[in-house]
């Protein structure tokens, strides 16, 4: 059988974790090229100590993909984009060969881009979702987000050019019997707690050093993008973050900012530890160091909930969502995340058969329920 040609878009680093374990397993044998972009703090620094593992045959790393549409101030801007879609232009210029499958979580307006590219160079590639944590299995796998990229649609049906969605058939996931969507799936063999090549080879990429991971205090807390990202200018889980610190102490409490995360200095301010380690997959870390003896916070952070069903020991998590006011849990995209999180954390407790997850819906439970900690 000849090889095939694969191009994977990795836009976060647990999509890249996806990646290199999709490569050892599925792809071993075919022809692997990874896409990297500039969506997580520290990405150039890891796509080249990915290029030196030799794990892919190619590694790209694109800087302009955290670009949102409103940075796009000039005509000459806008228009070099909107000709992204139908030519291949300069955001797409590094791809020089034709690739028979494109594997991509993100279907957004870069993943739209490369596929223009890619079917120019071969018409007949097809396009794969594969997963990004489990929260992804209860995505529609098919949505378009806004009313541009619909238009852009209709433009490519009327010049007789593919979109993406014409060619998406398969979702690529650890867990085919958890997916509620309406691709066909493939199973991904599921990484392993006692797996030594893969738990150094992760902490090669990412320069974590075992030994040096300190987490000395009783929370950990996972910040999320909800409050810039989501609810931009509303009540949220800052504000409960500082609820929680009163009732605990801030001596307590270690915050993992996000990524993403623009304004650490609000977490400084309330006199919490900011974990060093912020800028690293915690999937990774959790790989290496056992959290049992910790409780976990968060509002709507995946982190907790990613490989949760692989790790011989969980650590208590407690989800602060109940918490929003009643405003901000009635947004739509929140009663959605709301949603998928019950999901996801019934379907883990089928897995593990053990309550890991407790929401807190009140400020007098949450009191009840971190009062036993302290």
């Amino acid at each position: 059988m000849s090889k095939k040609r694969i191009i994977c878009l990795c836009t976060t680093y647990f999509q890249l974790i996806t990646a290199v374990q999709m490569r050892r397993t599925l792809f071993s044998e075919d022809e692997f090229t990874v896409v990297m972009t500039s969506d997580s703090n520290g990405g150039r620094a890891v796509s080249d100590r990915l290029r030196e593992t030799g794990i892919f045959d190619e590694v790209y790393y694109v800087e302009r993909t955290r670009v949102a549409m409103a940075d796009f101030r000039s005509a000459g801007q806008k228009a070099e984009r909107f000709l992204n879609y139908f030519v291949k232009g300069s955001y797409v210029s590094y791809l020089k060969k034709p690739y028979d499958l494109f594997l991509t979580y993100n279907l957004y307006w870069y993943s739209f881009m490369m596929f223009n590219a890619l079917q120019q160079d071969n018409p007949a590639v097809k396009v794969a979702k594969y997963e990004e944590g489990i929260l992804s299995y209860f995505v529609d796998d098919r949505r378009f987000e806004y009313k541009y990229f619909k238009r852009i649609a209709k433009i490519k049906k009327f010049l007789r050019q593919p979109v993406i969605f014409d060619r998406l058939r398969t979702f690529y996931c650890f867990y085919p019997e958890f997916y509620e969507g309406n691709l066909s799936t493939a199973k991904i063999p599921p990484m392993e707690h006692d797996d030594a090549w893969l738990r150094d080879t992760l902490c090669t990429l990412f320069d974590v050093d075992p030994d040096k991971l300190v987490y000395d205090r009783k929370f950990l807390y996972f910040a999320s993008m909800l409050d810039s990202e989501v609810v931009a200018g509303e009540s949220g889980e800052f504000d409960i973050l500082k609820e929680i610190v009163d009732v605990v102490g801030a001596d307590n409490i270690m915050v993992k900012l996000h990524p993403r995360e623009n304004d650490p200095e609000r977490y400084r301010d309330l006199g919490v530890a900011i974990d060093a380690n912020s800028d690293i997959p915690f999937e990774v870390i959790r790989l290496v160091k056992d959290f049992s003896d910790k409780t976990f916070l968060t509002c709507l952070s995946s982190s907790t909930i990613n490989l949760a069903t692989i790790l011989p020991k969980r650590s208590k998590t407690y989800l602060t969502y109940g918490l929003l006011p009643e405003k901000v849990r009635e947004m739509d995209v929140i009663v959605n995340f709301i949603d998928i999180y019950k999901r996801t954390t019934g379907k883990i407790k089928e897995v593990t058969g053990t309550e890991d997850f407790i929401v807190l819906e009140s400020r007098a439970q949450m009191k009840e329920e971190l009062g036993k900690f302290i």
